[in-house]
């Protein structure tokens, strides 16, 4: 694979600090959903786990693209498109006075932010925050530890750690996922176009697919992998085709 094959399809992820660093005692936090015009739902891509490629495919094309984590290294991923690249704006699901209508079938990657959880070196969990989220605030919010304690605080734990939990435990089966079809050399580029416009993915090349050896095939069918190569490539067409509506909706509507 070209070293440079996911040039236009990267995804850039903010870095992320310890809580512990960051002094969380007086801090606040809340989400400003649809008022909100600087955070994540302005993301054109974002990494999605191995369990939500199924449910996710019915709202947005499922594609590979290349995650280069702030001060770490390059990997392959498996992510949703939620917007057209070049339409400077947020997520298609983000409807202004009402928030996103997915609501609870939203992305894990929206119910976690601004958190994230990882393993340190001892093997214990740490909760990071990015702090470039607008919802932070030492004056209006849901307060990010416990009166009187460093404990986190039982909404921010419902509502983002535990879906930040879930896709960290997730991340190893979503690696080899991720690891099969690239190992295999499956990826390709591809293209969809309608009424004028086009967007480019990375999408798994089903001639190759069908190509490989039985044993291989039979691997890819026992883990469950083919199941989710389907719902990838069936999440292309008619979500591209929404995606371009809304950008020509919007681009309209600018123009009046």
């Amino acid at each position: 694979m070209e070293d440079d094959f996911f040039q236009a399809h990267y995804l850039k992820e903010e870095k992320a600090e310890s809580l512990d660093a960051l002094g969380a005692n007086d801090l606040k936090w809340k989400c400003l959903g649809a008022a909100c015009r600087s955070s994540c739902c302005f993301f054109a891509y974002s990494r999605i786990s191995l369990h939500e490629i199924v449910p996710l495919s019915k709202y947005f094309p499922v594609i590979f693209c290349a995650v280069v984590p702030e001060g770490g290294e390059r990997e392959i991923a498996v992510c949703i498109l939620r917007r057209v690249v070049k339409d400077n704006n947020y997520c298609t699901y983000l409807k202004k006075g009402e928030g996103c209508v997915l609501k609870e079938e939203r992305p894990l990657s929206c119910k976690q932010y601004p958190f994230s959880v990882d393993t340190d070196q001892s093997g214990s969990t740490r909760v990071l925050v990015r702090q470039g989220c607008p919802g932070f605030s030492e004056d209006s919010g849901h307060s990010l530890v416990m009166p009187g304690n460093s404990r986190i605080s039982s909404y921010v734990e419902r509502e983002c750690i535990r879906p930040a939990i879930s896709r960290h435990a997730a991340r190893e089966e979503t690696n080899r996922f991720v690891g099969a079809v690239t190992r295999h050399d499956l990826i390709a580029p591809g293209q969809y176009a309608y009424r004028g416009e086009s967007i480019p993915f990375n999408l798994v090349d089903a001639k190759k697919l069908y190509g490989l050896p039985g044993d291989v095939l039979d691997g890819f069918r026992a883990n469950g992998y083919m199941e989710l190569v389907h719902a990838h490539m069936n999440s292309l067409v008619a979500n591209c085709t929404r995606l371009i509506d809304v950008y020509l909706e919007r681009k309209t509507a600018d123009c009046l």
